[in-house]
């Protein structure tokens, strides 16, 4: 089986985090974070409890509209800080993936794309990111948790097109 993923984004676009918060406060709106059991466990193992809820089969970090992440504190991750941990979604911003029939698109995310200071500096994001957000939704799609599947072997399940230069 292979998954085809199309790129929709500059090849050369580069990101560096600058650990200003926005993607953690959603931007003044409302912030959907989805959690998988790798990141469930984890944060759960560190003894927080009630910290996501359960819609439709998606598990969610309960975050109220127009709050923080539970997490966000005083302009830093909590879990980062104690831990050395980011929830998955978290670790791969800012791009996101679309599932569509037979392939996904990878783009920056919108919000990012209007209010993210990061975008333009650093390293590019296909030498980065992009690897890991294919393996992990291609681990996701075989084990249904994005950290299960080595790196290397999701990578050779997968091809990448590019609809910009």
């Amino acid at each position: 089986m292979r998954f085809l993923f199309l790129a929709e984004f500059d090849k050369n676009l580069r990101f560096r985090c600058l650990l200003c918060g926005r993607c953690c406060t959603g931007y003044n709106g409302g912030l959907k974070l989805e959690l998988y059991k790798s990141d469930i466990n984890f944060i759960a193992s560190k003894n927080y409890k009630d910290f996501y809820e359960d819609k439709n089969g998606i598990k969610l970090m309960k975050i109220k509209y127009g709050m923080p992440c539970p997490f966000y504190e005083n302009g830093l991750c909590k879990l980062k800080l104690l831990y050395g941990f980011f929830p998955w979604n978290c670790s791969v911003y800012p791009l996101q993936v679309v599932e569509h029939s037979g392939f996904f698109v990878v783009r920056i995310n919108p919000a990012a794309l209007e209010e993210c200071p990061g975008l333009g500096r650093g390293p590019r994001l296909r030498d980065t990111l992009l690897r890991k957000i294919i393996s992990g939704v291609v681990s996701i799609k075989m084990t249904s948790d994005p950290r299960t599947l080595p790196q290397d072997i999701a990578l050779s399940l997968a091809e990448v097109r590019w609809s910009k230069s």
